[in-house]
């Protein structure tokens, strides 16, 4: 007889793994750091790692007390996790029952929708005007009974910040009615107006950060959770026995305290923005606003032609979501100078833009 999965997660798709040599192709498509690392940089990034840190289980703490220090906020306001999924699902573990509900900006991360499904939540999605934005009243309007958490990437999915009045709005609305705000701040580094300092301010807030865009080590999996005290000790009760592994939290650690090499980074990727948006505008190419790593296009070619095209080149590029006001839109990872002369070069061959 078989043995069925609970409910929820029969329905529930997941794709299979991907067989490509990713390393071959200029990858524009995921919002990752693009290009390596300086060679004197990944030496001392190298040098960090001992054979003793292969052997022994993880000593956590010196990254806990320099991310601490990074963010000048107290220590017990931290949760270390193995990657931005793992940090949603402890939340998710440690607040949501089935029959609840989320509100959730569409498109977003894809993982709170796993979550939402594995979990058997109510996923409800709030959809962003035609400029971009959430207004406070629409997100208002659509909480129900039943709903337990509203999560705002910030910058989220759309490319921008969302007003901050708004935000205020949402917090002080839900900070007595048992809903817990997360914001979602992946792409912070590469703007400003974080929210870290108001953790203790609304107790209802948590904030999510990664180390995988900004920082730029995605393969180690390092992101945390800041809010209270209070919450952090919840969500500790859900964690595994170590939050990620003591070789990626060398890496880490070393990257918190030499915060110039990520900033190095980010240097680049905003001269290189400016230089796409100057571009698309001079070949009059239809682009969103950005403040992050990635920019949104769309030219009088299809998008999935558009697409295939540029993988033809050995160039990945992401589809945006076939929703207003994304649909017909490309998303493009911004890297370095190079890469990004070599894809305005692909897209003049391919749409035959005279110079």
């Amino acid at each position: 007889m078989e043995i069925k999965p609970k409910i929820s997660l029969r329905n529930l798709f997941r794709p299979k793994p991907e067989n490509i040599l990713r390393e071959n192709h200029l990858r524009l498509d995921r919002n990752e750091r693009t290009f390596l690392f300086d060679e004197k940089d990944f030496k001392n990034i190298l040098n960090e790692i001992s054979n003793y840190d292969l052997i022994a289980y993880p000593n956590l703490e010196p990254l806990y007390h320099a991310i601490s220090k990074y963010h000048n906020i107290n220590r017990s306001s931290l949760l270390l996790a193995s990657g931005g999924d793992n940090a949603i699902k402890h939340i998710f573990e440690t607040y949501l029952y089935e029959g609840d509900s989320i509100l959730n900006a569409n498109p977003n991360y894809a993982m709170y929708s796993v979550y939402s499904s594995m979990y058997g939540v109510e996923e409800i999605p709030m959809s962003y005007n035609t400029d971009l934005k959430l207004e406070s009243n629409q997100i208002i309007n659509q909480i129900k009974s039943n709903t337990k958490i509203i999560i705002i990437s910030n910058p989220g999915h759309n490319g921008i910040k969302l007003n901050q009045t708004c935000i205020f709005d949402i917090l002080n609305y839900t900070k007595n009615r048992g809903i817990l705000i997360l914001l979602d701040e992946a792409y912070i580094d590469f703007t400003n107006g974080s929210y870290i300092n108001y953790v203790n301010k609304f107790q209802n807030l948590y904030i999510l950060r990664t180390m995988s865009k900004g920082f730029g080590i995605a393969s180690l999996r390092v992101s945390y959770i800041v809010s209270s005290k209070t919450n952090i000790n919840n969500l500790t009760k859900v964690k595994p026995a170590y939050e990620i592994s003591g070789v990626s939290a060398k890496i880490a650690q070393f990257l918190i305290e030499n915060s110039s090499i990520k900033d190095k980074y980010i240097r680049e990727i905003l001269k290189n923005r400016e230089f796409l948006i100057d571009f698309f505008k001079k070949s009059k190419i239809s682009f969103l606003p950005t403040e992050t790593n990635f920019i949104y296009f769309k030219t009088n070619l299809d998008s999935d032609i558009l697409k295939l095209e540029f993988e033809k080149n050995n160039l990945y590029l992401k589809s945006a979501p076939k929703i207003n006001p994304f649909s017909g839109f490309l998303r493009l990872t911004i890297g370095d100078e190079d890469q990004m002369k070599f894809f305005t070069k692909t897209l003049i061959k391919i749409l035959k833009i005279e110079k």
